[in-house]
């Protein structure tokens, strides 16, 4: 078989609900010059059987098993056999317009860039779309991302295989919270990456991703996001960019999310654990540099705050806001 021009690693987790559209969303695609790595971590269901079926239908798809070592690790797996000039990481319940990789790998041609993403719709795991993104290509695309005025997901991003080997990018194993987001900073803030202004591809939004509890492994985005400032401290080059990126990161990213997290635990009767890690000094540190830049950050930092001393009460205007939304 020839090398391919794209390898499609798809880590795999108790997937059979979901795998076979998926694969068979892959198999459709306009554009055929491309592999399938499928990293089986751990699954316990049909999953693999699943993979079975197609593997002895499609010589481009391949399979690796592993213990269950989590999607970083399946990811990190799949891209050191992955062969293609160009690579992408689907999870196993999102799938791609049929022409999605023909856009994007022609976006990349034409335009030399490193990275291409296109739109998406966010659907529930019955399918139906709950909220749609088409991105903006006229600003800075990791300013954006960072301040929320782009989105992009890990299955719609198209990756120059090259820009990954340059600066060792992989996906930090261990890391079970905001791996995704840490990868995709560090990317963003060495490559020249374009968008593609429609609809591409679609993510799955778990309702039991909605509704968990607090986990003290939420707080590892609080590391993810320490180690994508330090990335982008010591590597972006353009200095302009470069100072507008870290004022954002450490004057309100940083500080919301870990009063996100802190309001997510008060939410969840850990209101003991919540003040304990809000006397911190490290965590009094981060909340201390926030600097509002307009009136709807300074909103969050407050409801945040007062949702911290008072629970119950912001739970309810939570819930109601929630249907204007």
């Amino acid at each position: 078989m020839s090398r391919p021009l794209v390898s499609i690693i798809i880590p795999a987790h108790n997937a059979e609900k979901y795998l076979d559209n998926t694969l068979q969303r892959v198999i459709n695609q306009t554009f055929k010059n491309f592999e399938v790595i499928v990293v089986d971590d751990g699954s316990t269901d049909s999953t693999p059987r699943i993979i079975f079926e197609y593997l002895k239908e499609d010589e481009r798809i391949k399979l690796i098993r592993q213990s269950n070592k989590g999607v970083s690790s399946a990811r990190n797996m799949g891209l050191e056999v992955a062969r293609g000039k160009y690579v992408i990481f689907l999870d196993s319940d999102d799938y791609w317009d049929k022409c999605f990789l023909e856009y994007c790998v022609s976006a990349l041609e034409q335009n030399k860039a490193d990275v291409c993403y296109g739109g998406f719709h966010i659907i529930n795991e019955s399918g139906k779309i709950l909220h749609t993104h088409v991105p903006n290509i006229e600003r800075n695309i990791l300013l954006d991302f960072i301040r929320g005025q782009t989105w992009m997901q890990i299955s719609g991003v198209l990756i120059r295989r090259k820009i990954l080997d340059k600066y060792s990018l992989k996906f930090r194993e261990g890391c079970h919270h905001g791996q995704d987001i840490e990868f995709l900073y560090k990317l963003l803030a060495v490559s020249r990456t374009i968008a593609i202004p429609r609809v591409l591809y679609s993510y799955t939004r778990h309702s039991s991703s909605l509704s968990s509890g607090f986990k003290m492994q939420h707080l590892h985005v609080y590391g993810a996001m320490r180690r994508s400032l330090r990335f982008i401290k010591d590597t972006m080059r353009n200095s302009e960019i470069k100072e507008m990126v870290i004022d954002e990161l450490v004057n309100r990213k940083i500080p919301l999310i870990l009063l996100n997290k802190l309001y997510r635990a008060s939410q969840n009767h850990k209101r003991e654990l919540t003040w304990h890690l809000l006397r911190t000094p490290e965590i009094r540190y981060w909340i201390k540099k926030f600097k509002p830049n307009n009136l709807k950050s300074t909103a969050i930092f407050i409801f945040y705050l007062f949702g911290i001393m008072f629970p119950r009460v912001a739970w309810i205007i939570e819930k109601k806001m929630s249907r204007f939304y």
